[in-house]
Formats: C-alpha cells, sequence, structure tokens
C-alpha cells in the first residue's frame, strides 16, 4: 500500500496544484478579459473546463521531470532533455522579435477576439479557444506566444528523440 501511494503521490501532487491554479485563475480573468463571461457564457464554461486538464498534463510533466527516476530513459524526460539545445535559440529568437511585436495582424485579430470571449466565424473557434484558454492559464497579453514556444519546444525534442530512436544517436 505505502509503494502505491508513492507511485501515485506525484499525480495527486500534480491534480491538486492544477485544481489550484485553475482556481486562482477565477479571480485573474477580470483582469485579463475586457467582458465579463456573460459576454458569451457557453464558450468561457467550455474553455473553462478545457483548462483543468490542460494544467494537469502540464504538473504532471513537471512532476515527471522532478520524480523520474531515469532521467535518460523516461520517455518524457528524453523529450525534454533533446529539446535543451533548442532553448536558448527560442530565448533569444523571441527577445529579439517580442520588442517588435511578435504578433502579426491576423493573430492581433484573434487575440482581441478571444479577450472579448468571441469568435467571428467557424475558423476562429479553435483558434480563439485556444487563445482564451491561454488567457486564462497566463493572464498576460503574450500568453498565447508563451505557450506556442512551450508547445514548439516539446515539439522539438519530440521530433529530436524519435529521429534518435529511427537511425540512433550522431
Amino acid at each position: 500500500m505505502n509503494r502505491s501511494i508513492r507511485a501515485h503521490l506525484s499525480v495527486l501532487l500534480a491534480a491538486l496544484a492544477a485544481v489550484l491554479h485553475w482556481t486562482v485563475t477565477f479571480f485573474t480573468d477580470s483582469g485579463i478579459f475586457e467582458v465579463p463571461p456573460s459576454a458569451n457564457l457557453s464558450d468561457y464554461i467550455i474553455c473553462r473546463i478545457l483548462v483543468l486538464p490542460v494544467l494537469f498534463s502540464f504538473y504532471c510533466g513537471i512532476a515527471r521531470l522532478i520524480t523520474a527516476k531515469d532521467r535518460k530513459t523516461d520517455p518524457f524526460c528524453r523529450i525534454v532533455l533533446r529539446a535543451l539545445p533548442y532553448l536558448p535559440v527560442m530565448i533569444a529568437a523571441a527577445c529579439v522579435k517580442l520588442p517588435q511585436g511578435y504578433l502579426s495582424n491576423d493573430e492581433v485579430l484573434i487575440a482581441t477576439s478571444a479577450l472579448h470571449l468571441e469568435h467571428y466565424t467557424w475558423f476562429y473557434y479553435l483558434t480563439t479557444y485556444f487563445y482564451i484558454i491561454c488567457f486564462m492559464i497566463i493572464p498576460v497579453y503574450l500568453a498565447p506566444i508563451v505557450i506556442k514556444l512551450l508547445i514548439e519546444f516539446l515539439v522539438i525534442g519530440y521530433v529530436i528523440a524519435g529521429i534518435e530512436d529511427v537511425f540512433g544517436k550522431p
């Protein structure tokens, strides 16, 4: 029984962190969104529900990085380790690009729509939901960019780890 509790402790802590973060975002939403949730309650509720599993996945990943017994063989740790050399490049590009305006005109339109909890056409549903969820998780204007960079970081690590699996380490 004791071993079972230890094995699931990181998942329980991740769940607790996710619920705590999710609860805090109820209070931070009013600081980022320019309209109350009642302006588009159905989309707000859908995004609010989607935020919890996203946060849980994020905190499970953090817990896995911390508690992994063998970081060289754990699949998630391998992905992060393979992406680490790309991190300085991403940080440098972000530092150069962010002051000049990282968002294109289209992204500014989508961000503005998300901050008003609205979308214009069916095409913007998923993109607007992504932006709303990003703003809920990190209540700052550049939240979608930060989360895109995190996803890009993980994709690079996944691709490099996959290439190593197929072709071997150089």
